[in-house]
């Protein structure tokens, strides 16, 4: 079973990822995260609210 350091690496190493990834196609992180469908607490916030989000 990996340990909480190892756990945290393999995060930080994807998050870095996903980040490369939306800088070669010229969109925010927020923006590809959104288009694959990851829910944040910043995404379920704005929807708690009733606040439109917006596309960028």
């Amino acid at each position: 079973m990996p340990s909480l350091q190892q756990i945290d690496q393999l995060q930080a190493d994807y998050l870095e990822y996903l980040a490369d990834l939306a800088n070669l196609h010229g969109v925010s992180l927020m923006a590809l995260m959104q288009n694959l469908g990851f829910q944040t607490s910043i995404n379920l916030r704005i929807q708690e609210s009733g606040v439109r989000s917006l596309n960028v």
